[in-house]
């Protein structure tokens, strides 16, 4: 029988939670397009769009968190954070060619061949790809994570550029690569800082 631990656990739960809400996500996709539109106003639309703004993203996840496990002593940890943030913006990229969903109202935005695919939101994996890492060496700052993943994610649906699945694909994929680093990390002592 295998025995799993509780952190384990709780990130098996929150992959099942993710596929559930995704699967139930595409039966109300267009539902929450409309019912999130009726909160448009103009205090939000620039808040928001702080928030949704990609350059804010980098800074606030990769660089102030850089710094901050600089300073702690946490060294080991900036690497498999970074390389969790660029392989979860990979790999959404790689997925939107794939699927080539439109995005919501047919909007155009973005780069290149990708400015009209939406699924899944590479905002919601990059984000979410850092949260269990920052969880596990802040664990006192976990819903400052955790909300500031879910505020960048809501950004997109609120805005209108991604359905609610493609932000729940994100946030999984996302957070499945963050977990998958810092298994890889601790199993195999990889990305260790040099004293």
């Amino acid at each position: 029988m295998i025995q799993l631990s509780r952190n384990q656990v709780k990130n098996l739960m929150i992959i099942v939670l993710g596929i559930v809400l995704l699967f139930i996500g595409f039966l109300v996709d267009n539902i929450l397009i409309e019912k999130v539109s009726v909160l448009r106003n103009p205090l939000l639309d620039y808040f928001l769009g702080w928030a949704t703004y990609a350059v804010s993203v980098v800074f606030v996840l990769l660089v102030m968190t850089s710094l901050f496990m600089w300073e702690e002593h946490k060294r080991d940890w900036i690497m498999p954070i970074w390389l969790s943030f660029i392989a979860a913006g990979i790999v959404s990229v790689v997925l939107k060619f794939i699927v080539s969903r439109e995005r919501p109202l047919g909007l155009e935005m973005g780069l290149f061949i990708f400015k009209n695919f939406s699924f899944p939101s590479t905002h919601a994996a990059a984000c979410f790809s850092v949260v269990p890492i920052l969880d596990q060496e802040y664990p006192m700052f976990k819903w400052f994570w955790i909300g500031f993943a879910a505020l960048v994610a809501f950004s997109r649906l609120y805005l209108q550029v991604h359905y609610m699945t493609d932000i729940i694909a994100g946030a999984l994929i996302g957070y499945v690569i963050g977990i998958t680093l810092i298994y890889f990390k601790k199993r195999y002592r990889f990305m260790e800082a040099q004293a």
